[in-house]
C-alpha cells in the first residue's frame, strides 16, 4: 500500500485538516466567517481533504464510528469540486 493511501496516515490528514480548520476560525463570529472570502476557501479547502482522506479509510473502520455522516463526507468533496457554485457557507 502506498504510504499515501495508508488508513492511519489519513486519519491524521483528517484530524490536521479539522485543527487548522479549528485554528482558522477560533473566535470567529458566523457572520464574519460570512464575510470573509479567505476563512470560506479555507474551510471548503479543509473539507476537500477531509473528503479525500476519508476515501481511504476502510468502511470496517468507519464502521466502528457511527456518528459522523461518512457517506456525506466522502461526497462533499465532488460537490465542492464539481458544483462549487451552489455551496452554502454555513452548510461546510
Amino acid at each position: 500500500m502506498a504510504a499515501s493511501r495508508n488508513p492511519r496516515l489519513r486519519v491524521e490528514h483528517v484530524r490536521a485538516a479539522i485543527r487548522a480548520l479549528t485554528t482558522a476560525t477560533a473566535g470567529v463570529s458566523r457572520d464574519a466567517f460570512l464575510e470573509s472570502d479567505i476563512l470560506r476557501r479555507t474551510a471548503e479547502h479543509a473539507m476537500l481533504i477531509i473528503s479525500e482522506a476519508v476515501k481511504d479509510v476502510p468502511v470496517e473502520l468507519t464502521d466502528r464510528y457511527p456518528g459522523p455522516p461518512w457517506s456525506d463526507i466522502r461526497g462533499i468533496g465532488n460537490v465542492l469540486r464539481h458544483e462549487y457554485y451552489a455551496v452554502a457557507p454555513l452548510v461546510l
